[in-house]
C-alpha cells in the first residue's frame, strides 16, 4: 500500500526525480549566476579594447635589419621558398620553427662569409691606394 503524494519514485535507484519548480529555479539561478555576468564581462572588455589604440606598429627598421623578426612573420610555404632560395637540403619535411632555425643558421653564415669577403676587398683596395 503505497501512497501517492505526487512525486514519482525512479524504479532503478530509488531516487526521486526533481519537481517542474526546482528545474525553473535552477535554470533562473544559472542564467543569473552564469549568462549575465559572462555578458557583462564581454561587454566590458569590448569597451576597454575600443578606447585604446591596439594597432601594431608599423614595420620600420629593424624589421629590414633584423632577420629574426622578417622570419616570424613568414607563413610555412613562404619559409620554404626562401630555403629552395638558400639551398637547405631537406626543408620540405620539416615544420616552421626547425625550418626557421636552420634559415637563420644559413643566413648568418651567409652574413660572415660576406663580411670576411668585404674586409679582404676592403684590405686590398687599402693596399693598392
Amino acid at each position: 500500500m503505497n501512497k501517492q503524494s505526487g512525486i514519482e519514485q525512479d524504479k532503478g535507484n530509488g531516487l526521486k526525480p526533481p519537481s517542474k519548480t526546482l528545474i525553473k529555479i535552477y535554470g533562473l539561478l544559472a542564467i543569473l549566476l552564469v549568462i549575465i555576468p559572462e555578458w557583462l564581462a564581454e561587454i566590458t572588455l569590448g569597451i576597454e579594447n575600443n578606447s585604446k589604440n591596439t594597432d601594431l606598429p608599423e614595420k620600420d627598421i629593424a624589421w629590414n635589419s633584423n632577420p629574426e623578426l622578417r622570419l616570424s612573420i613568414m607563413s610555412l610555404k613562404e619559409l620554404r621558398e626562401l630555403a629552395k632560395q638558400l639551398k637547405i637540403q631537406g626543408y620540405s619535411a620539416e615544420n616552421s620553427d626547425f625550418l626557421k632555425r636552420r634559415i637563420l643558421k644559413k643566413m648568418k653564415k651567409k652574413s660572415i662569409l660576406l663580411k670576411t669577403r668585404i674586409k679582404k676587398l676592403s684590405q686590398k683596395i687599402l693596399r693598392i691606394r
